[in-house]
């Protein structure tokens, strides 16, 4: 991996918008997280298939419907801005 870049060229990559404080402070930082990158890189971890990290009680539980008493519900509910007859008014969701 090479060291030298153009902080306008991440910057914008990134869309970002930067200032030239920022484009200096930036420039001195990069090379430092250039490096910490390499080091990472040279790690040598074991060849595991990322699925014998899961857990599959994840995947298999059956999930349960859990009620709260009336009174704790119309409570909960009448503390949003949007709550009306019982329900929370929402966004729609294209």
């Amino acid at each position: 991996m090479s060291n030298t870049f153009s902080i306008e060229v991440v910057a914008k990559l990134a869309k970002l918008d930067l200032s030239a404080a920022e484009k200096a402070l930036y420039e001195k930082q990069f090379p430092g997280i250039l490096a910490y990158v390499e080091q990472l890189q040279k790690i040598k971890l074991p060849e595991t298939p990322w699925e014998d990290f899961l857990d599959p009680q994840i995947f298999s539980r059956n999930d349960q419907a859990n009620t709260w008493p009336e009174e704790e519900r119309e409570a909960a509910l009448k503390q949003s801005a949007n709550y009306k007859e019982g329900k929370i008014k929402v966004n729609k969701v294209l």
